[in-house]
């Protein structure tokens, strides 16, 4: 069913089971009459990899090899874990092992990116596979800033069903409190407000998108990019990726980012606040509240992101 060839006989033959190990991963189908099966690594794998991460937190310095190998070791690892939220981990400490020092401390951003990998190992959730993974959802989004209106930016998002037909859509004015703080690292933050919108699609149709492929269009290469790496140019941007990561682990959906021209993207009306397309006909606007305020010095925050 898997289309995974096993050995019938001798040591690498395991024996017919609910769950079965291969190659240091775990294979559970003891869940499969809910409609899923699971692929997680082995106990002992996990605990090889926290147990390196916890020696070298324990030194004062180490070798930029031993960085090397423990980023080979963590990018295997990552490839069996749910989400990508170990992406922008796994880039800083790629940045640390490509140092021109062999040697290189063990304090400040390294420990920090070195603790808080060992925090999501120690969490992290296997990979599930549901009988919706057969279905794909669409989601169409897009920002807009004219920076000489009253209010200056706004976004948009529009949801396809398997079937092909618009059944929700959103637009709205994004609050002058986040775009003053936007206007503080860049003139024109049209890279932030492109991906803003997918963040509040994850957010408020997440329920409906789980467990099922995801193809999200928009029509920003920058933020389509940052999408694909799990992490982003800018502070404001690598706070939206890092909430937008944790929605795809919680939801389990599998996203996968394409380019739609801007003259072919039905969320460019609504991202200026127009709905009269025809194309919007069979769908519903939905009302949401985007955050009014920002939070801490991390960037925005949607804590009060939701539907009204």
């Amino acid at each position: 069913m898997l289309g995974i060839w096993f050995a019938g006989s001798g040591d690498k033959a395991p024996p017919f089971n609910g769950i079965f190990k291969t190659l240091g991963l775990l294979i559970s189908f003891e869940q499969f009459d809910a409609g899923f099966f699971q692929l997680e690594h082995t106990e002992s794998r996990r605990h090889e990899v926290l147990q390196t991460l916890e020696n070298l937190i324990s030194l004062d310095q180490c070798t930029t090899k031993e960085l090397e190998r423990l980023h080979g070791r963590l990018i295997w690892f990552n490839s069996f874990c749910f989400g990508r939220t170990l992406n922008m981990l796994i880039r800083y400490l790629l940045g640390f092992a490509h140092t021109a020092s062999r040697m290189i401390a063990v304090h400040g951003l390294l420990l920090r990116t070195l603790s808080d990998l060992k925090d999501q190992l120690a969490t992290v959730k296997p990979v599930q596979v549901h009988r919706d993974i057969n279905k794909t959802r669409i989601i169409f989004t897009d920002g807009s800033f004219e920076p000489s209106s009253s209010n200056p930016a706004a976004v948009g998002a529009v949801l396809v069903s398997p079937s092909g037909v618009v059944t929700e859509f959103f637009g709205e004015w994004v609050h002058k409190q986040i775009v003053d703080q936007l206007l503080v690292a860049s003139s024109h933050p049209i890279y932030e407000l492109e991906v803003l919108p997918i963040l509040l699609a994850a957010t408020i149709w997440g329920p409906y998108i789980a467990n099922s492929l995801v193809v999200v269009f928009l029509d920003n290469e920058a933020a389509r990019s940052a999408y694909i790496q799990g992490t982003a140019a800018t502070e404001a941007g690598r706070t939206l990726l890092k909430q937008f990561t944790a929605l795809e682990a919680a939801h389990n959906f599998f996203p996968w980012f394409g380019r739609v021209p801007t003259a072919s993207n039905p969320a460019d009306p609504p991202s200026r606040m127009s709905f009269s397309d025809a194309i919007l006909k069979t769908g519903r606007r939905i009302r949401i509240s985007l955050p009014c305020s920002t939070l801490g010095k991390s960037g925005v925050g949607l804590g009060c992101a939701g539907k009204l």
